[in-house]
């Protein structure tokens, strides 16, 4: 397996865990009871919009994908939200995978 590269622009990254992150368009969710942020759980996909400043240590804006459903305080579908490199991932991790998969068949 190859190492991550930089995060691009039209990438999708995954989310590495449950963290809190900031919502770009706040106002946009108010009804729905999000005030600032939500959650991004683990393995969520998100479309990167914008890529971090030169360094690549810092925020960046990236797209909800994959959900259709509205739940709090989980991101909404394509809500567009600001993350940290630490908040995701770029590539699937095998082994990780595998386990995953393992533990779907014995649920």
């Amino acid at each position: 397996m190859a190492p991550e590269g930089p995060i691009r622009e039209g990438r999708t990254v995954f989310g590495s865990g449950r963290h809190m992150v900031i919502l770009a368009h706040p106002t946009d969710y108010q009804h729905a009871g999000y005030e600032n942020t939500c959650v991004l759980e683990f393995r969520d996909p998100l479309l990167v919009i914008s890529r971090p400043d030169e360094n690549h240590a810092g925020p960046f804006r990236a797209q909800i994908q994959g959900k259709t459903k509205l739940e709090f305080p989980f991101c909404p579908p394509q809500a567009e939200v600001i993350v940290k490199p630490s908040h995701v991932f770029q590539k699937s991790n095998l082994l990780t995978d595998l386990k995953d998969s393992v533990k779907r068949l014995f649920k």
